[in-house]
């Protein structure tokens, strides 16, 4: 597909723009011509590109190289980068000359990588906080909140298998959330489904599985989203294993949940089949 090209003139308002904008933006020509180029830009980068084109008006020949959002015919953006040069003494331009072409695929890899590394440092953080501090609420509630803050969950739930073999609510975060020892699956967000719903993880350890990590309304999965969970999970497990050894005699019934509530719930079979035990009956 051909790049676009535009002429802006000295005042802001587009001169010239070829028929390329059609296939790109969905846009026509006469949509354009006329208006103010800053109108077309994503408004968290319309100063930078104004400062670009303030930095091109400085004198004749100057270049510039900048990736911004273009709004497309049906009010989405896509990232584009921009190449002007300025040609307002050139009698056959008189304007500021931009050659630009669509590089949201690459914007999208870019960003994708930003939060992989992002999410890597916080699975370090998380992993230091466990080691030097010797408390596990302080770690429960950072995970809380930097699993949210990574996936951009509505809802992050840590689950603990308890001695009888259910799952119960340890540590939630979300709007209303659930208190400790309340049966996993009676403690999921209003509104989802009897299935466990949204991005989740096993917490494993020697003897079995330690319980869940589960974010829901999370990103779509990706390949790193995953293995940021599973490192939290790492994390998680490597906590609850030494505060479980650590842990007086008197803690037990807290950690295993509340006496006397009879609890079935699904995920106890999913638990066993991915431990390798038969289902609970």
């Amino acid at each position: 597909m051909r790049d676009v090209v535009t002429v802006v003139a000295a005042d802001g308002l587009v001169r010239f723009v070829n028929q390329a904008v059609t296939g790109r933006a969905g846009i026509a020509p006469e949509d354009v011509i006329g208006s103010r180029a800053d109108s077309w830009v994503h408004p968290d980068d319309r100063e930078h590109a104004l400062t670009q084109r303030a930095y091109l008006l400085g004198g004749p020949g100057r270049t510039t190289t900048t990736v911004v959002r273009i709004r497309q015919a049906d009010g989405s953006y896509r990232h584009v980068e921009t190449h002007g040069v300025n040609l307002c003494a050139d009698p056959d331009v008189r304007g500021l000359l931009y050659v630009t072409r669509d590089v949201q695929e690459r914007a999208q890899a870019e960003d994708a990588l930003l939060l992989a590394l992002g999410a890597q440092c916080v699975v370090t953080e998380l992993g230091v906080l466990a080691l030097v501090g010797d408390d596990l609420d302080l770690l429960l509630t950072e995970v809380l909140a930097r699993v949210g803050g990574v996936l951009g969950a509505d809802w992050v739930s840590i689950g603990r298998t308890g001695a009888d073999g259910a799952v119960r609510v340890l540590r939630q975060a979300g709007p209303a959330p659930a208190d400790p020892g309340t049966p996993w699956l009676q403690g999921r967000p209003p509104g989802v489904p009897a299935g466990l719903a949204g991005t989740e993880t096993l917490l494993h350890g020697p003897d079995g599985v330690l319980g869940l990590l589960c974010a829901h309304g999370a990103r779509p999965d990706g390949t790193s989203q995953v293995q940021f969970l599973r490192g939290v999970a790492e994390v998680v497990s490597g906590a609850l294993l030494r505060e479980t050894r650590h842990r007086p005699a008197g803690t037990d019934a807290l950690a295993n949940g509340l006496p006397g509530v009879v609890t079935r719930p699904v995920c106890n079979d999913r638990l066993a089949e991915a431990d390798g035990s038969e289902p609970g009956r």
